[in-house]
């Protein structure tokens, strides 16, 4: 683990409650089951420091990134910049994650309650990739590029493995003029959204809240909520849907589209 040169700072604290001293002996006073937390928070922070097979790399200054009382394996975090942030939320689980952050006030918030396996990149100025409470994201590229793009991801999503989603093209591409024709724009994608395997979504897109884009789908333009889009590019097929993350039986249908 490497942080350098100055001030950047890795607070990988538990997230949970110490027990306190009561008296000048410092003898502290914990029922069984602060003992149970304690211990466990103890646990979640010598995983993520020590034994955990995570790899920390920071140069630049004033960088900052908290994970109190999430939990990280076999992750990759590079940071290379100045006053970037990175803030992962209790509870949540980053499991062969890759992280690549490169310039400066660039946020990266995984909010609680995450599952991610995921390649992230933030390369630019003032970027934001920010993924909502209880998202499962598998096998899934997110990249912001250029200065002030952002991709924002709503409340348990699920993504499946094999997607991409960029809010910009990586490389330059000019008119005959010679002015540059192909500037990054940002991705929203709503609460509840579920994106099949192999799933590509370009810049500028929003899906509403609530849909489903089918396996392989190239999603080119915005989609209402609660729609099924399938297809490249990808065309709704089938309005006002639900879907559960679970397998129901039929007699349950009605209840889980309530």
């Amino acid at each position: 683990m490497q942080l350098r040169p100055n001030d950047n700072a890795l607070a990988c604290g538990t997230g949970l409650a110490e027990p306190r001293p009561i008296n000048d002996q410092g003898i502290a006073e914990i029922s069984a089951a602060g003992t149970h937390t304690w211990v466990r928070g103890r646990l979640l922070w010598l995983n993520n420091t020590a034994i955990g097979g995570n790899k920390f790399n920071f140069s630049g200054q004033s960088n900052h990134v908290a994970f109190k009382g999430a939990m990280l394996t076999k992750c990759r975090m590079e940071i290379q910049g100045s006053n970037n942030s990175v803030d992962i939320g209790k509870g949540t689980r980053l499991r062969q994650a890759s992280i690549f952050i490169k310039g400066k006030d660039n946020r990266l918030i995984i909010h609680e309650d995450c599952v991610i396996t995921a390649k992230i990149e933030l390369i630019g100025d003032n970027c934001l990739l920010e993924i909502g409470q209880g998202t499962n994201i598998r096998s899934t590229f997110l990249a912001t590029f250029e200065n002030d793009s952002r991709i924002v991801i709503g409340k348990g999503c699920l993504f499946s493995e094999g997607i991409d989603i960029r809010t910009g093209d990586s490389h330059s591409i000019f008119d005959s003029e010679g002015a540059r024709v192909n500037h990054a724009k940002p991705i929203i994608i709503g609460d509840h959204v579920w994106l099949g395997r192999n799933v590509t979504v370009l810049k500028g897109v929003q899906i509403g809240e609530g849909s489903i884009v089918g396996t392989c789908a190239l999603v080119t333009k915005n989609l209402g909520s609660k729609v099924l889009a399938v297809g490249a590019p990808a065309k709704v097929v089938r309005e006002n849907i639900g879907w559960s993350g679970r397998l129901v039986n039929h007699s349950d249908d009605l209840k889980v589209l309530s």
